[in-house]
């Protein structure tokens, strides 16, 4: 009887829809973050204590050398892979001044080469269910940089699942197709 509830729990928890509503507004050095994490239409937000220790100790992590930015990169870049599964709202708004306006201009059009294939992907791989709404404004007066991104996300534990496992065994997939 305990048994069986437990694997009805765990069935639950596989196929129930998680979301995450995230919001980053950065002004300057002055980062302000805020994680909202659901189920259903309920969401409850994240403590922003946690948050500040969090950021602590992301700031504290050492990059020191190009191997440790290149691992930090590909670990954000698998993780956002498995949580982004279907995307409800993104929303990203960047204000950059360099100073100079022929920097400012390279350090819009910068950003954008590094936005478009991270969009094109998104939008090829079906997860952007809406339209985005994504600005890259250049700010000819003073230096500053200003960032407003909001996100909501959705995601099943049972999808994350079978990412992993499909990824720590790809060739457990070629085995099968090749008994067809």
């Amino acid at each position: 009887m305990l048994l069986g509830l437990f694997f009805l729990f765990m069935l639950g928890l596989l196929l129930i829809v998680f979301s995450v509503e995230f919001r980053l507004v950065t002004k300057g050095l002055v980062i302000t973050p805020q994680i909202k994490f659901g189920v259903g239409p309920f969401r409850v937000a994240f403590p922003q204590r946690l948050l500040a220790k969090m950021s602590q100790r992301i700031r504290r992590r050492s990059f020191a050398n190009t191997e440790a930015v290149w691992r930090g990169t590909k670990m954000a870049w698998r993780l956002s892979n498995s949580f982004l599964q279907k995307i409800d709202l993104l929303h990203l708004e960047v204000l950059i001044g360099l100073g100079d306006p022929f920097w400012t201009a390279l350090g819009v059009g910068s950003v954008w080469t590094v936005l478009g294939p991270i969009l094109t992907g998104l939008r090829a791989g079906n997860r952007l269910d809406k339209a985005v709404d994504v600005q890259v404004l250049p700010d000819y007066g003073d230096p500053s940089v200003q960032v407003d991104l909001h996100c909501i996300f959705r995601f099943r534990l049972g999808q994350i699942i079978v990412n992993e496992l499909l990824r720590a065994r790809p060739d457990f997939l070629a085995k099968e197709r090749s008994y067809e």
